[in-house]
C-alpha cells in the first residue's frame, strides 16, 4: 500500500515478527508477483483485509453496457449496474475498470453478485485513492485498486486462461512460504552507476527473508548475485541455511550477525542483473522468493534509478504530483553525493514529465543544481535543515510540441564542477500545477534509508518533505 510523506524508517537486528498484506498473483506464473495497491477509505473496502486472505479465481465484471473506453477496454467492465455474469462471479474476485460511477457502487454490485473481493483497475497512469460514496458503508468485502499497467498484465493473462489472485493477509495462507520483498532488500544507492566515479559500486547489500507459511521453514538459504550480460556472475554470495519460524524473519543486513560481503566487484560499462533470492526447496509459492533489478554501469550517466538516460524514461515511470497544489514553483529533488564527485562535470540532466489534460506545448520546466551546505550528520540529526542551498547549476526547457508526455534533456547554462563528498540537490520544477513528474516505482529504498539515514527523493511544495512521496517513489533525474 502506498504511504504519503513523512514516515521515518529504522533498522533493527536479528529475527523479527511481521504481518504481511498483499495483492498478488498466484497463477499462472506470468502474474505471480506482488502488485502495488491502494485501499479505499476506512469505512469502505478495508474490511478484513489485514486479517484474512482471499485466494480465488478472478474474472471481469460484466454489466451489459456496450462500447469501449479510451483504452479500448469494454465499458461493461465498469460494473456500474447489476452484473449480468453474477452466476459466474459467485465466489470469485471481481476485476472492475475505473470510470462512470462511485467505487463503492462498483464494489456493492460485485458483493451482490457473490464476489469475495474487488480489484478496481485504474484507467490512467498512476495510483488512485478510492472513496466509497453513498454505497461504501454497505460494502463488507475487501476492495483494492491497482494501476492501469498492472491491470493490463492481468488482462493479458486472462486472454490465455484462468487466473488466481491472493488478496489480504498472506501470513498463514500457505503451509510453506518464504519470501523476499522489494522493501526488504538493500541495494546500491545508484542503480545507474557512473564508472568514471569508481570502477565498482562498492556498496553494502543485504536482505530480509520472511516466513509467511503456517509451518517452520527449515534449511532456507539466502543468495545475492550480480550477473553481467554474458551471464557471468561478478558477485555471488550465499548465507545460511536458516530455520525460520512461522511469522518470523531473518535479517541479513549490516549490523546483523550474518552479513553479506560488500559489493566491491569491478563493474565495467554494461548492464547487469542484481538478484536477491531465498532458496527453499519446499515452497508452495516460489514466485515471490526473489527480487531482481537491472543495474547499469555507465560512462555517461548517474542516477538513483536504473535508466539508459537517453530515451523511454516515461515508459518506465509513473507521473506524480502533490494532491495539494500551490501557485508558486514546486521543486522535486534528488540528493547526490560521492567521494569521487570531482571526477565529473554536470552539464544538465534527463527526465520526463506529463499532463493529464491539455498538452505540454508552451510549458516550461526549470532545473537547478544546489550545493546543500547545511551542516548535519544524517536524517536522525535534529539539526537537519534546507536553509543553506547555493545554486551551482541552472537551466530551462521549453516544450514546442503538443504532446501529453515527453522525455527531455535540460541543459544547464554552465557546466557544474562537483566537489568530493559534498551534498547536492538536483531539482526539477514548474509553476504549472498540471505537470506530473516522472517517478520510478521499480525499487523501494526503505532499507537504504534505514542504513544510510540519507535523503533520496524529496520535494518542496508549501514546505520541504524530506521523505518525498515515500520510499517506493524515486524521482527520475539522470545526470
Amino acid at each position: 500500500m502506498k504511504k504519503l510523506l513523512l514516515s521515518v524508517f529504522t533498522a533493527g537486528l536479528g529475527f523479527l515478527s511481521f504481518s504481511q498484506t498483499v495483492v498478488m498473483g498466484v497463477s499462472p506464473s506470468s502474474i505471480a508477483v506482488s502488485f502495488d495497491y491502494t485501499l479505499g477509505e476506512t469505512s469502505f473496502g478495508a474490511n478484513n483485509f489485514t486479517t484474512e486472505a482471499v485466494i480465488a479465481e478472478a474474472i471481469f465484471a460484466e454489466d451489459g453496457t456496450t462500447g469501449t473506453d479510451v483504452n479500448g477496454h469494454p465499458l461493461s467492465h465498469r460494473g456500474c449496474t447489476a452484473f449480468t455474469n453474477a452466476a459466474a462471479m459467485n465466489g470469485k474476485i471481481a476485476l472492475i475498470s475505473r470510470g462512470e460511477c462511485d467505487f463503492g457502487l462498483k464494489a456493492l454490485n460485485a458483493q451482490n453478485a457473490g464476489a469475495r473481493a474487488v480489484v478496481v483497475i485504474n484507467n490512467a497512469t498512476g495510483m488512485i485513492n478510492m472513496q466509497g460514496g453513498n454505497s461504501g458503508p454497505q460494502v463488507t468485502i475487501p476492495a483494492v485498486s491497482i494501476s492501469l499497467a498492472d491491470g493490463n498484465i492481468l488482462r493479458e493473462a486472462l486472454a490465455q486462461g484462468p487466473i488466481t489472485l491472493l488478496i489480504g493477509q498472506k501470513l498463514g495462507a500457505f503451509a510453506n512460504d518464504v519470501s523476499v520483498a522489494k522493501a526488504d532488500v538493500l541495494t546500491p544507492r545508484y542503480m545507474t552507476h557512473n564508472f568514471l566515479l569508481s570502477s565498482s559500486p562498492n556498496a553494502p547489500v543485504g536482505m530480509v527473508v520472511r516466513n509467511s507459511g503456517s509451518s517452520t521453514a527449515t534449511g532456507v538459504t539466502a543468495k545475492i548475485s550480480l550477473v553481467n550480460e554474458a551471464n557471468v556472475a561478478v558477485y555471488e554470495e550465499e548465507l545460511g541455511p536458516y530455520d525460520i519460524n512461522t511469522g518470523d524473519s531473518v535479517k541479513l543486513l549490516p549490523g546483523s550477525t550474518d552479513v553479506f560481503p560488500t559489493l566491491s566487484a569491478a563493474t565495467p560499462v554494461g548492464d547487469y542483473t542484481l538478484k536477491f533470492e531465498a532458496i527453499f526447496a519446499n515452497d508452495d509459492l516460489a514466485a515471490d522468493n526473489s527480487v531482481s533489478y537491472k543495474f547499469t554501469s555507465s560512462n555517461t550517466g548517474w542516477s538513483i534509478v536504473n535508466l539508459s538516460g537517453e530515451d523511454n524514461i516515461g515508459d518506465l515511470t509513473s507521473g506524480i504530483r502533490p494532491a495539494t497544489q500551490v501557485l508558486t514553483e514546486q521543486l522535486f529533488c534528488n540528493q547526490f553525493r560521492d567521494a569521487n564527485a570531482s571526477n565529473i562535470q554536470v552539464t544538465g540532466f534527463h527526465s520526463s514529465v506529463s499532463v493529464n489534460t491539455g498538452d505540454l506545448e508552451g510549458k516550461s520546466i526549470t532545473g537547478y543544481l544546489y550545493s546543500w551546505n547545511d551542516v548535519f550528520t544524517n536524517l536522525d540529526d535534529a539539526g537537519i535543515a534546507l536553509t543553506n542551498l547555493v545554486q551551482v547549476g541552472f537551466g530551462e526547457y521549453f516544450f514546442e510540441d503538443a504532446v501529453q508526455s515527453a522525455d527531455f534533456h535540460l541543459a544547464f547554462e554552465e557546466p557544474a564542477v562537483l566537489v568530493n563528498n559534498q551534498r547536492y540537490l538536483v531539482c526539477i520544477g514548474s509553476v504549472d500545477t498540471n505537470v506530473f513528474y516522472a517517478y520510478s516505482t521499480e525499487r523501494d529504498v526503505a532499507r537504504n534509508r534505514a542504513l544510510e539515514k540519507e535523503v533520496y527523493s524529496i520535494q518542496q511544495t508549501s514546505q520541504w518533505y524530506l521523505l518525498g512521496f515515500g520510499t517506493d517513489y524515486n524521482l527520475v533525474t539522470y545526470l
